[in-house]
């Protein structure tokens, strides 16, 4: 482990095993992983009881 980051103050995590072989195939960095994730973190509340009246809500999780 070279690095740690706290995202948020919320109590979410997300556990990332990278394999050093394979990020060296793709020419990429844990930094770049990193920026990805952020990139790409999305915090959706999916509403309250009572507020959705039936609808459906989708999102797209990469």
């Amino acid at each position: 482990m070279g690095d740690a980051n706290v995202f948020g103050g919320k109590n979410y995590s997300m556990r990332v095993w990278l394999d050093p072989a394979k990020m060296a195939a793709y020419g990429i960095t844990p930094t770049d992983v990193t920026n990805a994730i952020n990139e790409q973190s999305r915090e959706a509340a999916a509403g309250s009881i009572g507020q959705n009246s039936g609808s459906s809500f989708e999102y797209i999780i990469k």
